[in-house]
């Protein structure tokens, strides 16, 4: 309910350290030994689901920072589109698609070793500055969903019951997959600034010919049993990975699929 001023976007997708040292931990809680970071070079924390990783998320300025002026969570979908729209903008590259992360092997800013000065034509702004990997690396699990998700659901219980504060709840549409009429809507609305409705071709890309969005990128919306909302695209997904690429999926441990958290001020 408050107007914020901006907020901190993790530079790079999360990846995992076990005592100071780069791990995959798996689908587990962070823990004083477990740690998630956003470090350049490593690859990505994957293979855990969105239940734990929204609380990880939210445990991240407990467990990592020890700051409490900061409130941390997993990426809202809103986020997700402000850090689309800047990448777009004079600010950032300036029409001109962000380069992909296709390394096989996840790793965070395009390559094993990877810094701040490696690949930056990957990064939102071109430079070392940005922000990497929005554009391919793993798909990347967002705090949205579509409307109706159980409470029960084990993938993503953590994120259903949690503040409205810190999640995107798309409308359900009449019926599943096939057709969308609230497609992108939040309360009846289009929720323009998502990077969703207003990026893409059409209100339904239909399994197969789903590569509609802006620079084509991949266009797929959540629905009944695909209901959690993942972005930015997969290393091996060629010209439809991008910042404007959004898909569905259950919410469930994938080896394709990693996370970014953001901070606010208090």
């Amino acid at each position: 309910g408050t107007q914020l001023s901006g907020f901190w976007v993790a530079k790079y997708e999360m990846s995992g350290e076990t005592n100071g040292t780069a791990s995959q931990p798996g689908n587990v809680l962070t823990t004083s030994s477990i740690k998630a970071v956003s470090k350049p070079g490593v690859s990505s924390w994957r293979s855990i689901n969105r239940s734990n990783i929204f609380t990880n998320a939210l445990n991240y300025d407990t467990n990592s920072l020890s700051n409490a002026n900061l409130d941390s969570h997993l990426m809202k979908n809103s986020e997700w589109g402000a850090v689309a729209y800047l990448a777009h903008s004079k600010y950032g590259r300036n029409k001109t698609e962000i380069t992909i992360n296709s390394n096989s092997s996840y790793c965070t800013g395009g390559s094993s070793g990877a810094t701040a000065n490696t690949n930056v034509l990957q990064s939102t702004t071109g430079n070392c500055y940005g922000i990497y990997d929005i554009s391919g690396g793993a798909w990347e699990h967002i705090a949205a969903y579509w409307n109706g998700t159980s409470t029960s659901n084990s993938y993503g219980a953590t994120l259903v019951n949690a503040a409205s504060k810190y999640k995107d709840v798309f409308d359900a549409g009449t019926s599943s997959g096939s057709t969308t009429d609230n497609y992108g809507k939040i309360g009846g609305v289009y929720a323009y600034g998502h990077a969703i409705y207003e990026t893409s071709a059409s209100a339904y890309i239909a399994s197969g010919t789903n590569n509609a969005g802006w620079y084509g990128d991949y266009s797929d919306f959540v629905y009944s049993s695909l209901p959690f909302l993942y972005r930015g695209g997969l290393c091996g997904s060629g010209t439809r990975a991008g910042a404007f690429a959004f898909d569905p999926y259950t919410g469930e441990p994938h080896v394709y699929n990693s996370w970014r958290v953001v901070l606010w001020n208090k």
